[in-house]
């Protein structure tokens, strides 16, 4: 592929990696390249490989000493750069940074934050800022549905992971950590590394920095105290070996800033694209509603309700089947190796497409119809459906996420239905998260089920909806 091709192909991946990897898996196949500079080009070694399907999947996500992942940083950005700030080396490392033993180690010292027992405390919380959210909606007047519920995640995962006092100065923080979230996957930032005032670059690194130092004042805090709260943060200052071994303050800042980078920003790309295929499927949402009914009352879920809410359950896997949250996963390879016919070098990324194998019809039937009713009876491998990943790499807070998408849902709708504004387009936007671009307003009503009111953009693309 010509240094020129190449670049193409990075851009258009940066712009659209959905339709990008769609385009050359109908060229390839199942394993496709998206760059293969030439041996005579600057870039030379450089590849990226894409591939889905199960088995495909399965190669690339439990061989966990032949591809590794790494930091969010170090994927994208040389590794000279570290030095220039210290916080960016490790910026979204978190399990990211650790491979082979150490990561099952690290995995083994954060399990205990995500035991059954300390997701059930974070239920009324999840449920308080939900209705103080929704406290200030208004019948008839529109909401961009997307930056509330990226709001609201943020307010959860705040509140769970650094405790009530982080909810009073969310700035020092979450805005932090989102804007550098936004901030680094940005084309400038990416092609224009450079440390000078002005740059999208020198935002995003001003921006970790003071993700860094508010945490590691909060970690200084916790030690001082004792760590005895129930927060998470507390929680990972006091996890230890059973030498006596705990986590440093780097370590904790790493996996604290991806515990809530992916707290909040995958439910609420969740919850915002189901949101609006309910809106789309008003017999889906007529079903949902009844079952909300006959179980809840009107009252918010408990936990154990949580359990009865089985159509809920049909819903929330069927959205994040047709559209999953995080539509790929990406992994470095450590050591030379083979998947299908396709010689992988080290260095080399390899990218797995959760949504295209989330698409295929040997897997699902009709795979571009929101189906909720086909969850009564399939039970899919793995390593076909894994919005949440799988493999020993599996996302540690799933049942966290699912336990936070249910009650959302069940408390947002008890209150209000939500329909959408003649003229909405609604148009992926892909970086880690599948998020819809330019936001997405919507009315909230009363109604039992209101009106359809078709939508435009690539939404069509990814699932059938009414025209």
């Amino acid at each position: 592929m010509p240094p020129f091709d190449m670049v193409r192909s990075g851009i258009a991946f940066l712009n659209d990696p959905i339709r990008l990897m769609g385009e050359q898996f109908g060229r390839y196949g199942l394993i496709a390249p998206m760059a293969r500079a030439p041996s005579y080009s600057p870039l030379s070694g450089f590849r990226i490989t894409f591939l889905y399907g199960p088995e495909y999947n399965r190669q690339l996500i439990t061989q966990h000493d032949v591809f590794h992942k790494l930091p969010l940083a170090e994927t994208l950005f040389p590794p000279w750069h570290n030095g220039r700030r210290e916080p960016l080396g490790r910026f979204m490392g978190g399990l990211f940074h650790v491979n082979g033993d150490e990561h099952r180690r690290h995995r083994r010292l954060l399990m205990p934050a995500f035991h059954k027992q300390h997701i059930a405390a974070y239920h009324d919380d999840m449920v308080r800022l939900t209705l103080e959210m929704l406290d200030e909606w208004q019948v008839g007047q529109p909401v961009d549905v997307q930056e509330e519920m990226r709001q609201l995640t943020m307010r959860i995962a705040l509140k769970t992971l650094f405790g009530e006092e982080a909810l009073s100065d969310q700035t020092a923080v979450g805005h932090a950590l989102q804007d550098a979230m936004v901030l680094v996957l940005r084309p400038f930032t990416i092609v224009l590394p450079v440390d000078v005032p002005g740059v999208p670059f020198h935002r995003f690194l001003t921006r970790i920095n003071q993700v860094d130092s508010a945490i590691r004042t909060m970690i200084a805090e916790r030690r001082r105290s004792g760590a005895h709260g129930v927060d998470m943060l507390s929680m990972l200052i006091r996890a230890q070996d059973e030498d006596g071994t705990g986590l440093t303050d780097n370590d904790v800042i790493g996996h604290a800033e991806v515990i809530f980078g992916a707290g909040h920003e995958t439910s609420a790309a969740a919850l915002t694209w189901t949101l609006l295929l309910l809106a789309q499927h008003p017999a889906v949402l007529a079903d949902l509603m009844d079952e909300l009914a006959s179980v809840l009352r009107g009252s918010p879920p408990t936990l154990a309700d949580l359990e009865r809410l089985t159509f809920l359950d049909h819903v929330i896997k069927e959205s994040m089947r047709v559209i999953p949250p995080v539509p790929m996963n990406a992994r470095t390879a450590a050591q030379p190796t083979e998947i299908g016919d396709v010689t992988i070098e080290p260095g080399e990324q390899v990218i797995a497409s959760i949504y295209h194998t989330h698409h295929m019809p040997d897997l699902f039937a009709n795979p571009e119809d929101f189906t909720p009713m086909r969850w009564e009876t399939l039970k899919p491998d793995p390593f076909a459906y894994n919005p949440f990943s799988a493999g020993p790499r599996m996302c540690i807070g799933a049942a966290y996420a699912t336990m936070e998408l249910k009650v959302v849902l069940a408390c947002l709708l008890q209150r209000f239905r939500l329909g959408i504004l003649p003229g909405t387009r609604a148009d992926r936007k892909v970086t880690i998260t599948a998020a819809v671009r330019d936001g997405l307003r919507m009315v909230p009503t009363t109604e039992h089920i209101p009106p359809v009111v078709p939508v435009t953009g690539d939404v069509r693309e990814m699932v059938n909806l009414p025209a």
